[in-house]
């Protein structure tokens, strides 16, 4: 894969999930049940955290970020937690 295929890649994902980050606080300004905003919040939560990691991925890429600038560990609700990329983009080769 060459590097401007892995960032065009990176770059349609960045805007689906902003379009789905946009979708869930849309849902969040109308009148929903308790447990639906609960279960809103938690999934914005989740699409943010895979919007910076993809922010990293694509600044990794463009050589905006180094191994050591990565995020290690992500905390998408405080108590669950996600290892950081290093190991993913340690094994890219772009041609």
């Amino acid at each position: 894969m060459t590097k401007e295929d892995y960032i065009l890649t990176q770059a349609k994902e960045l805007v689906s999930l902003k379009k789905k980050s946009l979708k869930i606080r849309e849902s969040l300004n109308a009148d929903t049940s308790f447990s639906r905003t609960q279960k809103l919040h938690a999934e914005a939560q989740w699409v943010s955290m895979n919007i910076s990691k993809t922010q990293e991925r694509i600044g990794f890429a463009l050589g905006f970020l180094n191994l050591e600038d990565l995020t290690k560990e992500y905390t998408p609700n405080g108590w669950q937690k996600q290892i950081g990329l290093k190991g993913e983009l340690e094994k890219i080769k772009f041609d």
